[in-house]
């Protein structure tokens, strides 16, 4: 197992333990340790997206850093190398409406009370249920990914 792949499967199960911890507090959308839990999350699940894009990268040779996963899809391309499963995860993440694309692009609200300002949130706030639901999916979609890599 490489070293991405522990990294994939740690992070969705860090945040598989954080819903459960969330969940077992009750705690609104939009609280002070409401908003902390999500912002949490958010992070766990970027982690995993960013180390299962880093796994399927190395599984086609490719040993650059995964910081971008545009510029690895076109460095493999200039090395006449493709990834049916990196192409199908920068689709995703490039549908607007999309939840691999909503996922990396939420953003936790929080009110600065000195001047009023807030962050933007995706959909008005992030609850237990969505992260829920982009965990659910990334670990589906991590599972079948492999799956797929495993093929070539």
């Amino acid at each position: 197992m490489s070293d991405s792949t522990k990294v994939t499967n740690r992070s969705l199960h860090q945040v598989w333990l954080m819903l459960e911890q969330w969940s077992s507090l009750d705690l609104k959308s939009g609280s002070p340790l409401g908003n902390a839990f999500a912002e949490a999350l958010l992070c766990l699940l970027n982690r995993a997206f960013n180390a299962l894009c880093a796994e399927l990268a190395a599984g086609c040779g490719y040993r650059g850093e995964c910081a971008q996963l545009e510029q690895v899809c076109a460095e493999l391309a200039a090395q006449g190398q493709t990834s049916p499963e990196l192409m199908e995860l920068l689709s995703l993440a490039q549908a607007p409406r999309g939840w691999l694309s909503q996922m990396l692009h939420a953003r936790v609200r929080y009110e600065d009370t000195a001047s009023g300002a807030l962050t933007i949130a995706v959909g008005g706030g992030l609850d237990a249920e969505q992260c829920r639901d982009w965990h659910r999916h990334l670990s589906q979609l991590a599972a079948r990914l492999r799956e797929s890599s495993a093929h070539w």
